[in-house]
This record gives C-alpha cells, structure tokens and sequence, in this order.
C-alpha cells in the first residue's frame, strides 16, 4: 500500500491525470481504449497519465479497506515503473477524490513510492507457465468479484 501524492519522484513536467472521456491523448493506443474501455463498464476508474510525449493507461478500483479506509487498487498499468513516474499525478488525482491511499500488487517495496508492504496478504495464483506481470490484475476476479 502507497500514499502516491507523497512520492518522492515528480515525475515529467506537465504530467497530469487524464479521466477516460475526457479528451484523448493524441499518442494512446488502440488496445489500451479497449482496456479502459471495458474495465470503466466493470466501475473501474479508467484513466490516462499524460506527458508531453505518452499516454499511460491505468486502471483502478474503488474500494474501503476494512470498510474504514478509502483507497483504490490498481487494476491495470503497463509496467510498475509507469506507475512511479505517474505516482505524484495520480496521487494527488486520486487525493481530491478521497482516496489516499493505492494498493499495488508487488512482491515487495516499490522503489520511489511511500508506504508499506504487507507480504504474503494476497497471494496472487496463476496456470501456465508465464507468470503475469505485477499491477496487471484486468479481467481477473479482483475486478470480476471485488476483493
């Protein structure tokens, strides 16, 4: 679990957090629409970090931790290492909605992000012989069923 607004790592100049609806980034991709696409029926925030030179998608996922703690999971983004650049951004996107805090799938600290990890909490199980990248939780039963 992060705090993002805290990250250490501002980022690119200009970054900003973009709603998917909102105008569309001249550099997104076809696939990444779909993605966001089908996860904002689901109730997932759909959003895109935007910098003078990309379009990242991410997604999350609403939820109160111990029903006491408002924070969102991430859903979905391309590479962790997206996520630190975009961090401060999305955090503070994110803050104005109230929801401080992020929870990451990761088998450990995240470099350049604040919080705490809470190994072996969720174990993550898959079948074939290609583990699925860490913050890639679409289309399984996280967002399927809520966790």
């Amino acid at each position: 679990m992060c705090i993002p607004a805290l990250s250490p790592n501002a980022g690119e100049r200009g970054a900003r957090i973009l709603p998917l609806g909102s105008a569309l980034p001249p550099t997104c991709q076809q696939h990444d629409l779909k993605l966001l696409e089908a996860h904002r029926r689901d109730g997932c925030l759909a959003l895109w970090g935007v910098a003078a030179d990309q379009a990242v998608p991410f997604v999350l996922l609403p939820h109160r931790l111990r029903a006491i703690v408002p924070c969102a999971q991430l859903v979905y983004c391309r590479d962790i290492g997206e996520l630190v650049q975009f961090a401060r951004p999305l955090g503070r996107y994110l803050l104005r909605r109230g929801w401080p805090a992020l929870v990451i799938d990761a088998s450990g600290p995240v470099p350049g992000l604040i919080g705490k990890c809470f190994g072996g909490k969720a174990p993550k199980y898959y079948k074939g012989p290609h583990r699925p990248s860490f913050g890639d939780l679409a289309f399984t039963e996280a967002v399927l069923f809520g966790w």
